[in-house]
């Protein structure tokens, strides 16, 4: 046999225990961070499925508008309006209905009532009102409505809808809704 001295037991430095409470500690950190941001986008989802089950949820600020504008004028109380805002008055141009349209007017649609308005919420009055009718036409430019309720002014091809004129003044609009 051979005659041999065994090694000391290896000592670990401080600086080693440092660093693995140090690695341990960010290695918690980050499994909690990525748990916050699960839980995070997981409430988001479950957010924009509700949205889609039901689109036309009016937001507060929509029932804001309605509330500023129930005090002008009768609204329907049995439906849910479409809600525009005006972005490009002079793509309206050709129609009389928008004949006093400013950018940010807000048109207010109601489809089942047959009824829309348009109000300018920075002097809070309504420039005109009008009653709809389905003409089952293509004409030129709409107002878009998407299910978030963000519209915009485009050209669009499809169902459209033109006001009854109460007046003798009075022309058509077209709009088509839930495009």
């Amino acid at each position: 046999m051979t005659n041999y001295t065994p090694l000391p037991p290896l000592k670990h430095p401080r600086n080693m225990r440092k660093i693995a409470v140090i690695a341990g500690i960010v290695a918690v950190i980050f499994v909690l961070g990525l748990l916050a941001t699960s839980v995070y986008f997981y409430h988001q989802y479950n957010l924009a499925s509700e949205k889609l089950k039901n689109p036309r949820q009016p937001t507060k600020e929509d029932q804001n508008l309605l509330s500023q504008v129930g005090k002008l004028i009768d609204l329907p109380q049995n439906e849910v309006p479409n809600i525009a805002t005006i972005v490009d008055p002079k793509k309206l141009a050709g129609q009389p209905f928008f004949a006093h349209a400013q950018k940010g007017d807000k048109v207010i649609i109601y489809e089942k009532s047959g009824k829309i308005i348009l109000y300018r919420p920075q002097s809070g009055k309504i420039i005109e009102a009008s009653t709809l009718k389905n003409q089952g036409s293509v004409a030129g430019e709409s107002v878009k409505i998407s299910p978030t309720q963000v519209p915009t002014t485009v050209p669009t091809e499809g169902p459209t809808f033109a006001p009854v004129a109460p007046s003798p003044t009075a022309a058509p609009v077209t709009l088509t809704p839930g495009q």
